[in-house]
Parts: C-alpha cells; sequence; structure tokens
C-alpha cells in the first residue's frame, strides 16, 4: 500500500466530507453519504490486512476532529474523538471478513460492502455517544434520532459508492494494490 497515494486520497476524501456534507443532504435530515467510508472500504478490500484497520481507525479520527456535537442548550460546540475511529476500525474489520467471498471490482459487492460497513460504523458512534450522553448530560444527544438519519446516510453512502467507486477501482494501481485481473505468472 503506497502511503502517499493513501494520505492524499484520504485528504481529498475528508475535504469532499466536509464541503459537500451540507449539500448532499437529504432535504432536512442529517442524512449525507460518508466519503471517507466508500474510501475506507476500498482500502479494506484491497490493502493489506494488518494495516488497514489502522488506516482506517485514523480516518475515522479525522472525522472525529471535524466533526463538532452541541452542547445542551445550543450555546456552544463539542469535538468529541473517538466514535468514529471506533466505528471506522470496526468497519474495517468486518470488510477484511468478508472480502475473501466478494468480488472485488463488482459494484453491486462494493455497494453492499459500503452500506454494510456504514451501518456497522454508525451503529458503534451511536452506542458510544449514547453511553457518553449518560455519563455527561450536557451533550445534546437523541438516540433515536441519530440512529435513523444515520442508516439514511448508510444507504445514501452504497448509493455514492456507485459513482465513486469505480473510480477508486480504476487508481488500483496508484494505491500499490495488485490487479487481481491482471495475468497470473506462468500462463500466456
Amino acid at each position: 500500500m503506497n502511503p502517499v497515494a493513501v494520505a492524499v486520497a484520504a485528504y481529498v476524501f475528508l475535504g469532499l466530507e466536509a464541503a459537500l456534507r451540507g449539500p448532499l443532504a437529504l432535504g432536512n435530515t442529517a442524512a449525507t453519504p460518508s466519503f471517507m467510508m466508500i474510501l475506507a472500504v476500498f482500502l479494506a478490500v484491497h490493502g493489506p490486512a494488518r494495516s488497514v484497520p489502522w488506516v482506517c481507525m485514523l480516518m475515522g479520527l479525522l472525522l472525529d476532529l471535524i466533526g463538532s456535537r452541541p452542547i445542551a442548550g445550543g450555546e456552544a460546540l463539542t469535538t468529541i474523538i473517538g466514535p468514529n475511529a471506533l466505528g471506522f476500525f470496526a468497519a474495517a474489520h468486518a470488510v477484511l471478513a468478508l472480502r475473501g467471498v466478494m468480488m472485488r471490482r463488482n459494484p453491486v459487492a462494493f455497494l453492499f460492502l459500503c452500506t454494510a460497513a456504514t451501518m456497522l460504523a454508525h451503529l458503534v458512534v451511536v452506542f458510544v455517544l449514547t453511553g457518553r450522553s449518560w455519563v455527561d448530560s450536557s451533550l445534546a444527544w437523541s438516540p433515536l434520532a441519530e440512529l435513523l438519519a444515520r442508516m439514511g446516510g448508510s444507504l445514501y453512502t452504497g448509493l455514492a459508492s456507485l459513482v465513486v467507486g469505480p473510480l477508486l477501482h480504476m487508481a488500483t494501481g496508484l494505491f500499490g494494490f495488485a490487479d487481481g485481473y491482471s495475468r497470473r505468472p506462468g500462463r500466456r
């Protein structure tokens, strides 16, 4: 895995995540696609199993750093480090477990993996932040509303992967991943 290509892609996808969060929201809901999760699933499908969960955890940490949550009363915002990092870590392990039975370049398989990984990551985030809201009552948090919006965002991420996934698959060589469809040694 080429760390420079991964870092540049993570920077670009983090920018897409931050810039398009508002314009791509579905109506008045908070359901938005997660471009960082699409990249994380792509890395988990093609990357080495030893380093992918840690790279995905760092990507989740970046999302934690750019996101802020309102404190009860709405006067201030707070940044909570950890929920997305743990969610991305869990999602990476789930994709690593499933990648052996999936066709790597099939858009429907990639859609399924992106949707399932995003749902798992959001479940972890909601679980962690719900526990945090029990301990810290100043956090403005509604678990059911968050869960519903995040599940809608998971489906939206799956649909967005139909557009972004093929672009990432064309760049497989830039990331330093071996193409599974190249000639095998000994065959002509």
